[in-house]
């Protein structure tokens, strides 16, 4: 069994299944089956020491969102029964501060525990890969699975803008952090639907 690191930009939950043996992990790239989820394939590891097992941890990032999930008060519009499940299996952080006011600036400080200020990135189009000292700096996916964590990651989790332009995609990932990625380890986020006139 490993320890899971399961890093999404965003996701839906299903519900709770049992978890399967590690024999049967498929990757997370390949097409699941109706009504299942990445979730449903995460599975603990014995550690080294049978007595110490690490957590499994589950980090759900998501642009934009407010504080309408049932379990940080809702809103009567937001119907949210699984992720509030989710936040009473887990621990739930209640005071959560943006380091910075660009999507960009901010995943790469949480990212790698460095403000801003240290890295220099303030905008979206700035590639931490592009800075000198970051490129020796572990980032938090890249951490745990130095330390035995079987890491599973999909859509924007470092920083990736899209504008209906296939050649942002990719993002600023770490191929190198993860054991597998959705869609892939060098493409962040899937193809988008496109309207056929844009702007719109």
């Amino acid at each position: 069994m490993r320890e899971i690191l399961l890093m999404m930009a965003a996701a839906t939950f299903l519900g709770c299944e049992d978890k399967e043996p590690l024999e049967k992990l498929t990757s997370i790239s390949s097409n699941s089956t109706p009504g299942q989820n990445i979730t449903t394939k995460v599975i603990p590891k014995t550690s080294v020491s049978r007595n110490a097992r690490k957590p499994n941890v589950l980090f759900i990032a998501i642009d934009d969102l407010n504080d309408w999930v049932g379990a940080l008060g809702g809103h009567p519009q937001a119907k949210t029964p699984n992720i509030d499940l989710l936040a009473k299996r887990g621990i739930l952080f209640t005071q959560a501060y943006c380091s910075a006011p660009a999507c960009n600036a901010s995943r790469s400080s949480l990212l790698f525990g460095l403000q801003p200020s240290t890295t220099g990135i303030y905008s979206n189009s700035h590639d931490w890969r592009q800075v000198p000292f970051l490129k020796k700096t572990v980032n938090l996916p890249k951490h745990f699975k130095e330390n035995g964590y079987l890491t599973l990651g999909a859509g924007k989790l470092f920083h990736a803008h899209t504008f209906f332009n296939e050649r942002n995609l990719s993002g600023y990932s770490d191929p190198s952090a993860w054991l597998d990625y959705f869609p892939s380890k060098t493409q962040q986020m899937p193809a988008e639907a496109t309207p056929k006139k844009w702007p719109v």
